[in-house]
This record gives C-alpha cells, sequence and structure tokens, in this order.
C-alpha cells in the first residue's frame, strides 16, 4: 500500500467481495467466497483503528464491506465501511494535480453540498455512503448524501443522465457546466449513478430514483 492516491488495491478488493456476495446469494458459500471474506478481513486488519490511518484513493470498498455485513451478519465489515466514510475528506491522501476534490478529499462526506471531482469516484462513495446510513441508522449522513445527489442530478447531470462533463479529470463540472461537444459521460458513472440510484430508491421510496436508474441504464450503460 505504496500509492494510496493511485493504486487501486482497496478499489479491486472491493469488486471481488461484491462479486463475491452476489456468489453467495445465488449459489452459495463456496470456496470463491471465502477468498473474498479473507481479503476483506485483511482490509479490516490492515485499515481498522489500530491499523492504516487512510483511504483508497478510488472507494469501491465502503459499499462492498457494507454488502459484505449484510450478507455475513458479521458487524466488523459494516464498522470498516463506516471508518472508511468517515476517514475521508481530511486530507489523508497526498497532493495531486486535479486537486482534493478529485478524490472528494476536500470536504467530509456529510458536510458537502453536492457530488464533485472525479464523478465516479464521488458516486461509488456516494452508494458506500448511504449503505453505512442505512445499515447504522445516520439519518443525518444519509439526508447529507441525499441531498448532494439531488442538487447533482438537477445541476450538473445531462438530460441522459450522463454525469462527467471534463474529460481531464474525468471528473463533474461546475453546476450547469455540461458541454454538449465535450461530454465525458463515462459508462463507469452510468453505473454508479444507478447503484445511487438504487440505494436511494429503497432508503426513501422516491419515484425519481427510479427513473434515473431507468434513464441511465438505458442511455449511458446500454450505449
Amino acid at each position: 500500500y505504496s500509492d494510496m492516491e493511485w493504486g487501486h488495491e482497496l478499489y479491486c478488493f472491493g469488486h471481488l467481495i461484491q462479486a463475491a456476495v452476489a456468489r453467495g446469494r445465488t449459489h452459495g458459500r463456496d470456496r470463491f467466497v471465502e477468498i473474498a471474506i479473507r481479503a476483506a478481513d485483511h482490509v479490516c486488519e490492515t485499515f481498522g483503528p489500530d491499523g492504516l490511518d487512510t483511504v483508497g484513493g478510488h472507494p469501491e470498498i465502503e459499499p462492498a464491506l457494507a454488502e459484505l455485513a449484510r450478507y455475513t451478519g458479521d458487524r466488523k465489515y459494516l464498522d470498516q465501511a463506516k471508518l472508511f466514510v468517515e476517514r475521508r475528506g481530511h486530507g489523508r491522501l497526498g497532493e495531486i494535480w486535479f486537486g482534493p476534490e478529485y478524490f472528494q478529499e476536500d470536504l467530509p462526506v456529510r458536510d458537502a453540498e453536492v457530488l464533485r471531482g472525479h464523478a465516479v469516484r464521488a458516486l461509488y462513495l456516494a452508494a458506500g455512503a448511504i449503505d453505512v446510513a442505512v445499515e447504522t441508522g445516520d439519518d443525518s449522513l444519509l439526508k447529507a448524501v441525499h441531498g448532494q445527489m439531488a442538487r447533482t442530478v438537477a445541476r450538473r447531470t445531462y438530460l441522459t443522465g450522463g454525469m462527467g462533463a471534463h474529460h481531464e479529470g474525468e471528473a463533474f463540472g461546475d453546476d450547469f457546466e455540461l458541454p454538449a461537444d465535450r461530454a465525458y459521460s463515462e459508462t463507469c458513472a452510468g453505473i454508479g449513478a444507478a447503484m445511487v440510484g438504487q440505494r436511494l430508491l429503497l432508503a426513501t421510496g422516491e419515484a425519481t430514483q427510479a427513473a434515473l436508474i431507468e434513464k441511465v441504464m438505458y442511455n449511458v450503460v446500454a450505449t
């Protein structure tokens, strides 16, 4: 873990864990699931309260650990996801050309007004924060991310549901900065938007969240 800014170790662990949860739910707790659980145990031991006091530059481990906690019933994975969410935005990552908002390191999660920086990273972090908020009963955190997403959809999202106006940094632009000829609108950001929308739909029951999922699935992910 020598390059937490650009290294993707925790990101890859996150996808491994999410795949294992899907495997476990559909097939049972086999060898692949056990491998992912060992990886999650390693993350908790390495980055827990007495371990490395940092976060990964690319969020993804957060929703994965929360989902693993649901699957296994083991609270330690949820606690670690919460710890990663709470650590974000306090300057633990080093300086880079794009600035701290690229990693969502400029503000604590619950203090932000809108999603900013690298679009995929911001959306994956939001998904993990919603999971943590729902599972821990943290209404203030849920309200904060709910508001951030609403403002993002209203001000920083294309009519197609695409997110990420900047090629450079694969990032959100300022409010209403949505150039038609230079839209980045990465597929991964569409997937992230669907992940966030699905979580907010379950948490709030709002039909607008289902509409967002449908919009990005047809217009961003399908293309």
